[in-house]
C-alpha cells in the first residue's frame, strides 16, 4: 500500500514535470515566431538557443512538437539569408533525419541551393512553396540586409 502511494506521487510528480517541460517549451516556440514576425531577428535567434535546450534535452519525455520543422526552417533562412555559411550548413548537418527531411526544412535548402547555384528562377519558384510565415520573414530579413 505504502509503495503504490509512493509510485502514485512519483507519476503524478513525473507528469507534472512533463506538462510543465511542454508549457515552457511552446513558450519558446511562440516567442521564437513572435519575435521573427516581429523583425526582431536577434531576439529571435536568442530564444531559439533557449529552445533548443528543450529539443535537445527532452525529445525523449516530450511529445513531437507539431511547429519544431516550421522553428527549425525559420532558423535556416535567417542564418542563410545572413550570410551565416558555416552556421547555416553546421545546423543544417545536425538535424535529426525526421527534421531534416520535412518539407519545410528541404524547401529551404532547395532554396539556398538554387540561390548559390544562380539558378533565381528554380529559387523563385521554390520560395512560392515556403509558408506565409517564412515568406514574411524572408523578405523582412532581405530588406534587413539591402539596408546594412
Amino acid at each position: 500500500m505504502i509503495a503504490s502511494g509512493i509510485f502514485g506521487l512519483s507519476q503524478a510528480t513525473a507528469n507534472l514535470r512533463q506538462q510543465d517541460l511542454l508549457e515552457a517549451r511552446e513558450f519558446f516556440e511562440m516567442t521564437v515566431v513572435f519575435y521573427s514576425l516581429a523583425h526582431d531577428f536577434k531576439r529571435a535567434e536568442e530564444k531559439f538557443h533557449m529552445l533548443t535546450y528543450f529539443y535537445d534535452n527532452f525529445r525523449h519525455m516530450l511529445p513531437q512538437s507539431n511547429i519544431e520543422a516550421n522553428i527549425v526552417a525559420l532558423r535556416l533562412i535567417y542564418l542563410y539569408v545572413t550570410g551565416n555559411n558555416a552556421d547555416y550548413f553546421s545546423f543544417l548537418e545536425s538535424l535529426p533525419v525526421n527534421l531534416r527531411t520535412s518539407s519545410q526544412v528541404k524547401t529551404v535548402e532547395q532554396f539556398a541551393n538554387f540561390v548559390d547555384m544562380g539558378n533565381y528562377n528554380l529559387a523563385f519558384d521554390c520560395a512560392g512553396s515556403i509558408s506565409a510565415v517564412h515568406k514574411q520573414v524572408l523578405g523582412q530579413l532581405q530588406e534587413t540586409q539591402k539596408r546594412e
